[in-house]
């Protein structure tokens, strides 16, 4: 096992006790967000990026990258406090038996899947555009990261163009 594989099932058992920890409410928050954040940055990062570009100096595909993954994270959190506030409101109701376990459970279930997302996510924006090229062999062996990008292609559909036209399997395959 790599290091990058050992990275991702620690991160992914990280999102699972995040989801644990934080219940239903919270973690379906980070999902959500998670798919909006891949709709709304995917159409934002481009133009944001253009207006970077005369202010830095470097590889665009790193301005690139990291204004999408800023942009996704921006919106994420704010996802995340809109279902933080209606957690707020659950809290009341949670007096019931057995809901706040099945709350915790459900939300490790959640949790993990937002791990896989917002880790595929990042995977697939990482191989479209190439910025730390010393991970690149990396990450084309890593059968974990295949799975993850593989995983967040379910996402593509709701891309623009640019990014729709990036093929997970052949990046993944071109190395092997």
């Amino acid at each position: 096992m790599s290091f990058i594989d050992l990275l991702l099932y620690i991160l992914l058992g990280g999102f699972a006790l995040y989801g644990f920890w934080f219940g239903l409410i919270h973690t379906l928050g980070g999902l959500v967000g998670v798919v909006l954040s891949s709709v709304f940055a995917s159409r934002l990062y481009e133009p944001l990026a253009a207006k970077l570009f005369p202010l830095v100096d470097g590889d665009p595909n790193a301005v690139r990258a990291i204004t999408f993954i800023a942009v996704f994270i921006i919106i994420t959190r704010l996802v995340g406090f809109v279902f933080w506030i209606l957690e707020r409101v659950f809290k009341i109701i949670a007096v019931i038996p057995f809901l706040k376990s099945i709350n915790r459970l459900a939300g490790a279930v959640f949790g993990f899947l937002e791990g896989v997302f917002l880790l595929g996510g990042i995977i697939f924006v990482l191989a479209r555009f190439p910025v730390v090229t010393s991970w690149q062999p990396s990450l084309h062996k890593s059968p974990v990261a295949h799975s993850l990008a593989r995983t967040y292609s379910v996402l593509v559909p709701l891309l623009p163009r640019e990014l729709r036209e990036f093929e997970v399997e052949k990046y993944f395959r071109s190395t092997k």
